[in-house]
């Protein structure tokens, strides 16, 4: 259900945008797939207040984020930075929303 929500909430705004001429670096698009993957991660492992399983979530994002070259504090810097930049975004946003609709089909 949380899925289905997210999902519609990204196919509205998907059609809200209209892409730019904005081509994004290979930096911003590696942030996207990280927030990407953060989601995916995120609806897998569930809310749970165990402090076990907070430590072993937190790790694992760690780990999501290290993949695509990041720790936290760079992801949640340059994250803020691209979200406030609507013509940088909206180009990304497409991608995103692309990526999350390949990874919900497999």
């Amino acid at each position: 259900m949380k899925r289905s929500l997210m999902l519609a909430s990204l196919l509205f705004l998907a059609g809200c945008t209209t892409p730019g001429p904005y081509e994004p670096s290979e930096r911003e698009e590696q942030l996207l797939k990280a927030y990407a993957s953060l989601i995916v991660h995120q609806e897998q492992f569930g809310i749970t207040a165990d402090p076990d399983s907070v430590a072993l979530y937190q790790l694992q994002t760690d780990s999501i984020l290290a993949s695509y070259g990041l720790d936290r504090e760079e992801f949640r810097t340059e994250f803020e930075d691209l979200i406030n930049s609507p013509e940088r975004f909206e180009p990304l946003f497409q991608k995103i929303y692309s990526d999350l609709q390949q990874r919900v089909r497999k």
